[in-house]
């Protein structure tokens, strides 16, 4: 079944590849970046099956919002919420990070998980490396998402 998306992301080369690799499998309707200004009367005109949050700087907190299938790819692992994470990582000298895929819910980094994407710590890692190293795992969650919920018709 073909799965209408409203996508929420930066505006970077991640979100130009997952814009990209969801349009040829399904059809965005609506696209917001960063500093956009979401329309929540306009999205209710709209119908749409799924709200994809890609490496999204902005806490989606509306109820209507919410309460429809809202997915968060985060470039963490669970035990780290919120942004900086990579450096939390390294400051622990954690052996392994990763990327999560989860379900929005009011608490920020806290719904229901649907996948995640352990990668192993380099010795001498720095922040920039892991973070863009966990940044590739959650495109590939994404990709792995969205082959399931268009094989499956619902959620992992």
């Amino acid at each position: 079944m073909f799965q209408i998306i409203i996508f929420f992301g930066k505006k970077d080369i991640f979100s130009e590849l997952v814009y990209n690799f969801i349009e040829k499998k399904c059809k965005i309707v609506q696209c917001f970046f960063k500093d956009d200004v979401v329309n929540e009367d306009n999205l209710k005109k709209i119908k749409f099956d799924y709200i994809i949050s890609f490496l999204n700087p902005k806490i989606i907190k509306s109820d209507f919002l919410l309460s429809k299938k809202c997915i968060n790819f985060h470039p963490s692992i669970p035990k780290y919420r919120g942004v900086c994470c990579a450096s939390l990582a390294i400051l622990n000298e954690d052996t392994f990070f990763g990327a999560t895929c989860h379900i929005i819910n009011k608490n920020i980094d806290k719904g229901d998980i649907l996948y995640v994407k352990e990668i192993d710590m380099y010795n001498e890692e720095d922040c920039y490396s892991l973070a863009w190293r966990s940044k590739v795992a959650c495109l590939e969650l994404l990709y792995k998402f969205i082959n399931f919920i268009l094989e499956n018709n619902n959620l992992p």
